[in-house]
This record gives structure tokens, sequence and C-alpha cells, in this order.
């Protein structure tokens, strides 16, 4: 069995093995993967914290051995702020949400080789502050980064920052948790939203009884009630509401 982390800043998860495939997701720099498939250059992978599967490019990552990828896990540390690393391939510029050594964030490797140095501290940002700061990130199908997210990469990611591992997608997220009521909600539940089919599309993080954060078109904060999110822009419901599901 093989493992191994990204070692780039961003790394597409496509659906199939060729570059012109959809993105389904998105891999952070120090994010570890099981390979469990090979096609010329790409490898067929799952994640280690949602279990994730896609294709991915075998330039964009570092293999480690099992030992090192199981020392590295208990390391690793999700990052709440843009920073720049030094690493033997060069400067990298990561992205909130990628991750470091917990330990010593500043002076560390991965596996034997992979040596990081970097200026960053560790610091704890409560969830919805750091919500915000995706405010107005771009919707991207796949996304989980400040250059473009989706709205269960948006929902997992800031989890992730509170210690809690969502899985990938809404309609699996949705499937977590204890389902209330809006007038029981709290800051952090997630709400839930369907299609006409009752098929899951959206999910976002109640900020108040009466406002969420979403990403839908881009980063937002809209009005909720138990008819779904109201558009003030669009002076209309834009989600209509299926479940509100306590997760923390």
């Amino acid at each position: 069995m093989e493992f191994a982390f990204c070692r780039v800043s961003i790394v597409p998860i496509r659906s199939e093995h060729k570059d012109s495939s959809e993105i389904v997701s998105q891999l952070l720099f120090g994010e570890l993967v099981k390979i469990n498939d090979r096609f010329e250059n790409w490898l067929f992978i799952e994640t280690l914290l949602d279990k994730y599967n896609g294709w991915i490019d075998e330039k964009q990552i570092e293999i480690l051995s099992s030992k090192d990828a199981e020392k590295w896990k208990e390391n690793q540390k999700i990052i709440s702020k843009n920073t720049k690393i030094l690493t033997p391939i060069g400067p990298i510029f990561l992205t909130k949400g990628a991750f470091l050594d917990k330990n010593n964030p500043s002076d560390f490797r991965i596996g034997r080789n992979f040596i990081v140095k970097s200026n960053y501290k560790i610091t704890k940002i409560n969830l919805i502050t750091f919500s915000k700061t995706y405010l107005n990130t771009p919707y991207l199908w796949g996304g989980k980064t400040n250059y473009g997210i989706d709205c269960s990469g948006f929902t997992q990611i800031v989890f992730r920052n509170e210690g809690v591992e969502l899985p990938r997608d809404a309609y699996q997220q949705e499937e977590l948790g204890q389902k209330i009521m809006l007038s029981e909600t709290k800051v952090g539940d997630l709400a839930f939203f369907s299609n006409k089919n009752g098929k899951i599309i959206h999910v976002g993080i109640l900020i108040s009884k009466s406002k969420i954060i979403h990403a839908s078109g881009r980063v937002k904060i809209d009005k909720i009630d138990n008819q779904g999110i109201w558009s003030e822009e669009l002076k209309k419901y834009s989600h209509t509401l299926h479940s509100i599901k306590r997760m923390i």
C-alpha cells in the first residue's frame, strides 16, 4: 500500500485520468492520500481525512512510507490564514486549509527529505470569524480555497478548522448530526437545501437564527427562514430548506 502527500499549494482531483476531466475536489498542501491505482502518469487516490476518491497527477505529490504517513497524520494541523513556506522544490504560497506541523510549524519535515521552513504561528480562530474570511470567494465546483470554493468544500474547511471532520459532499454531510428545527438553532449549525425531487444540492452555516453564510455565486451572507434562503440581491428564494443538522 502506497501513501503520499500534496507537495504543492493546490492539486485538482479529477473524475477521470485526463487534464480535461471534471474537477471534483482539491488537495491542499500537506494533505494525505492513499494510492489505489495507476494509469500512466495518473494516480487514483483516496484522501485519508474524508475518504474521497479521484485521479491526480503523480508529479504533484510526494510518496511516503506507511510509517512516515502515519507520523505526518498525527502531526498535521490545518492553517487558518494564507502563508508562504520554503521547501526543497522552492517557495510555495499556501492557502488557508492547508497543513503544517502542529508542534513546530516554522521548521519541520514530512517524510525523510521534504523539509519545510516558514514564519507561520498556529493560532485559534473561532468558527464564524474563520468562515467570514472566505466572504466574496467565487464559487467553484470542486474548489476548497479562497481562489474558488463550493458549498460543501466551504463547510468542510470551516469545520476542519474546528477539529471536526465532515465528508466532502453536501448529501454526505446531511447524513450526519442531530436534526433540529430552525427555532432551535445556534451558531454553527448546518442548513441543507434540496431540489424539487428532494435531492440535497446545497449546504450553508447558520450564523444566527435568521442568517446563513454559504457559497452560491460567491461566499455571502443571506437571510434564512423555514422556506429557505432569501436572496436580497435576486429578490426571491434561491434555495429550498430541507433540514438543519447540529454537528458540534
